[in-house]
């Protein structure tokens, strides 16, 4: 194996897509791959961000990591990230590369799936504000189709009564097909025959716009307090605004750019333990 270079990608290894993210868990497979096989170079690499998954403990140790080269981070601006950089050094140094997703049937790593419910502020444009009433809507966007939109009434005798027949039509339809026997399996137009396996995210992995509406001093440097917090945590704003509400007070709205939630989270304490700051009046998430 000599003259074989390993590409290892941190944040399959122990980033996101691992339940417990754990740099410890990192080095130990590193140092596993290397003495099972100590003529081969490992090189790690990782995005930067993997740093908010990792416990807080380990956060300064993988900054460390970074400075003494035992991790490489990709360029940025990097087209396709982290993973498109990763798969482009191996193709060009003429090696195949790995993918840890999983599909049907493979014991891959099972695919991050983000789950919420929550109030959300959607743009006057966006199709779903133009959802009322009793009418339920769902979005879905897809490769090459686009962005597409299932709507209708969810409630009332009719759309009831309509949904009941359609799972027993449904029902029949397998059986029919079927003959009757379990065995025979589910009609492929009628059911889905293909799955991906899957695992929910927690939530300060995820990555969403916020709206912060902040109860506030009317005083000189307000916003740029603000604004630092914000920035410390590498959170970058679309706008901020100042309302004047009172003689001795104020209201400032933010509203941020898509951000990873832990980092987000951070820059609110912060937020909350400026002196300036008399409450959070509203935090929502936003389209």
């Amino acid at each position: 194996m000599t003259g074989t270079v390993v590409l290892l990608d941190a944040d399959t290894v122990a980033g996101w897509r691992r339940a417990t993210p754990s740099l410890q868990q990192l080095h130990a497979a590193v140092a596993d791959l290397r003495r099972q096989h100590p003529s081969v170079t490992v090189a790690v690499v990782a995005d930067p961000s993997i740093k908010w998954a990792l416990p807080e403990a380990e956060q300064d140790a993988f900054e460390k990591d970074i400075v003494t080269r035992a991790v490489v981070c990709a360029p940025a601006g990097t087209r396709d990230g982290t993973h498109g950089w990763l798969v482009a050094v191996a193709e060009r140094m003429g090696a195949p590369a790995a993918d840890g997703a999983g599909g049907e049937g493979d014991a891959g790593d099972p695919l991050p799936l983000d789950v919420r419910v929550h109030p959300t502020l959607l743009p006057r444009q966006h199709p779903l504000a133009g959802v009322h009433g009793v009418n339920n809507a769902i979005p879905v966007e897809g490769d090459p189709v686009g962005r597409v939109m299932f709507y209708g009434p969810g409630a009332g005798a009719g759309p009831t009564a309509s949904a009941v027949v359609a799972d027993i039509l449904n029902i029949a339809g397998i059986r029919q097909v079927g003959g009757g026997d379990p065995a025979a399996g589910l009609d492929p137009l009628l059911a889905a025959n293909s799955w991906r396996r899957c695992r929910l995210v927690e939530g300060e992995r995820t990555r969403h716009r916020n709206y912060v509406r902040l109860r506030t001093r009317d005083e000189p440097g307000v916003i740029g307090r603000i604004g630092n917090c914000f920035g410390h945590a590498g959170v970058s704003i679309q706008s901020i605004v100042q309302f004047e509400t009172r003689e001795d007070g104020a209201e400032i709205v933010v509203i941020t750019h898509e951000v990873l939630e832990a980092r987000f989270r951070e820059a609110l304490a912060a937020i909350e333990a400026l002196a300036d700051v008399e409450a959070v009046a509203a935090c929502l998430r936003t389209l």
